[in-house]
């Protein structure tokens, strides 16, 4: 093998070996979106949802922005239990929301 092309076989190697790591890395994780509204359609900001991890009790908490919209990334795969509350409005809360390796796994309209 030529001396010019054995650094760049080596560098090649070195990635691909750490490739698969990092993509396991990253399949761990998944995404909960989606906007609150009232029954007759309006969006809600300022609402507080809450995404609690069952069987570990792990929660995340955000407030919908002006759009009504929510985020919660980064969440570890697995099942959720997500609530939604509201000064003058009734608590919704939504059972087994599973979170996949999927980009963004749910979307929640009401």
């Amino acid at each position: 093998m030529s001396q010019r092309l054995a650094p760049l076989l080596r560098f090649a190697v070195v990635i691909a070996c750490l490739w698969p790591a990092a993509v396991a890395a990253q399949i761990d994780t998944g995404t909960i979106v989606g906007r609150v509204q009232d029954p007759t359609g309006a969006v809600l900001p300022g609402v507080t949802v809450t995404a609690t991890r069952e069987g570990t009790g792990v929660a995340a908490t955000t407030v919908t922005n002006d759009s009504g919209e929510f985020v919660f990334p980064g969440l570890r795969i697995g099942t959720y239990a997500v609530s939604a509350e509201l000064r003058g409005f009734k608590k919704s809360n939504y059972e087994a929301v599973r979170v996949t390796f999927d980009p963004t796994t749910t979307s929640y309209r009401r």
